[in-house]
């Protein structure tokens, strides 16, 4: 596997990925309606919110977008003071094949 830390250029990713980047903490993300498979809180200072794939047709409706060029699995907050250097971990409760797979970092 390889990573490139450089940003992906593409308008229709871009307006895919809009309606995550207001979000500022997990309660929003958890008020605005996504359909959310599974929350995992069992570590501290990590939370990992994954979206319910099964329900693509609300995910789209919501994101106000017609087909995905990016299909959003999961949203992570991470707080390094509480993490104290560790690595959070987490396994994705639905089975997930993917090509490419990119990061959207919050600060």
């Amino acid at each position: 596997m390889s990573f490139s830390e450089a940003e992906v250029d593409n308008k229709k990713y871009k307006e895919s990925i809009k309606f995550f980047s207001n979000f500022k903490n997990v309660a929003e993300v958890e008020e605005s309606g996504i359909p959310i498979l599974n929350k995992d809180t069992s570590q501290d200072g990590f939370v990992a919110l994954e979206f319910d794939l099964s329900k693509k047709s609300r995910i789209l409706e919501l994101m106000k977008i017609k087909k995905f060029v990016s299909i959003p699995l999961v949203y992570l907050n991470v707080d390094k003071n509480k993490l104290n250097g560790k690595n959070p971990i987490y396994e994705f409760q639905q089975n997930i094949a993917a090509k490419y797979m990119s990061m959207n970092l919050i600060c």
